[in-house]
């Protein structure tokens, strides 16, 4: 994200992460701008509410099921434009 806001016009940016540790972290360190705590499956974020929702190596980490409800809710808050970043297969945690 970092490398992202050096390069282009970022206005705003919001962290979402189900660990308060890394929230926390992202803001202090200027990453995001603010963040949420949440499941990533269920978030509580209005319908469309960021033009660009960016995904990172997080999908892997899912479930098919999980990961497609995860899909379904980035379509719900992204505006114009969903990136998913995801190395090759499944990674359990």
């Amino acid at each position: 994200m970092l490398f992202i806001r050096s390069r282009r016009k970022v206005t705003f940016s919001v962290a979402i992460d189900i660990k308060v540790k890394r929230v926390k972290y992202c803001v202090s360190k200027g990453i995001h701008d603010c963040g949420i705590v949440a499941d990533v499956r269920y978030l509580p974020v209005r319908k469309e509410s960021f033009d660009i929702v960016l995904c990172l190596d997080l999908i892997e980490h899912l479930c098919k099921k999980d990961g497609l409800k995860l899909l379904i809710e980035l379509d719900r808050i992204a505006k114009k434009q969903i990136i998913v970043h995801t190395p090759n297969g499944f990674y359990a945690v």
